[in-house]
């Protein structure tokens, strides 16, 4: 049973494979020396200027963490609820710190990861071809429709994020199907 289960593991593998290397033509590696880390980031937003303009992007940090990064120009806030097609989710709060909630000039500018931000891009993958609104919350926030670049450029990082979680859970799950098999 535990080899059979190694085989089906090996064999989602490869197609998830196929999935990232179809997905990582779309993405490339920030290299601003403004940002702390490298991102991984759909490509045409390398460059992408936050502290212009209210809306979310999404980056992939160099640790493999899905990261929302919420821009809202002429307000403050500490948390996001995301909604559309009926449904809502919410980020956790992110207290000023001028690190993860920061401000340049009039524009407040916070980075949120965790389950609570892959769920958020889970949501607008989902729904990616809907409406998708962004509530800025927790100070002087307001609200904000995402266009459909900016759905887009969150779907796919999301999915290319999620695959690649996808991927490392079945290595993991294979390598100790493995050591159950040497035990028997």
């Amino acid at each position: 049973a535990a080899r059979d289960a190694i085989n089906q593991n090996t064999l989602m593998m490869q197609s998830l494979d196929s999935t990232v290397n179809t997905l990582i033509s779309g993405f490339e590696q920030t290299s601003n020396p403004k940002l702390v880390e490298q991102y991984v980031v759909a490509k045409g937003y390398a460059n992408y200027d936050t502290s212009s303009r209210t809306g979310l992007i999404a980056r992939i940090t160099e640790s493999g963490a899905f990261e929302l990064v919420a821009t809202l120009k002429s307000g403050s806030f500490d948390r996001i609820a995301v909604s559309s097609n009926g449904e809502s989710r919410e980020s956790d709060v992110v207290a000023y710190d001028k690190a993860l909630n920061s401000r340049i000039g009039g524009t407040s500018i916070v980075a949120f990861k965790g389950a609570k931000a892959d769920s958020i891009g889970e949501l607008i993958h989902l729904n990616s071809s809907g409406d998708v609104v962004v509530a800025f919350k927790g100070g002087k926030g307001g609200t904000a429709k995402l266009d459909k670049q900016q759905k887009s450029m969150i779907a796919r990082t999301w999915e290319y994020y999620n695959t690649m979680r996808e991927i490392d859970r079945l290595q993991r799950q294979s390598l100790l199907l493995n050591e159950k098999c040497k035990i028997i």
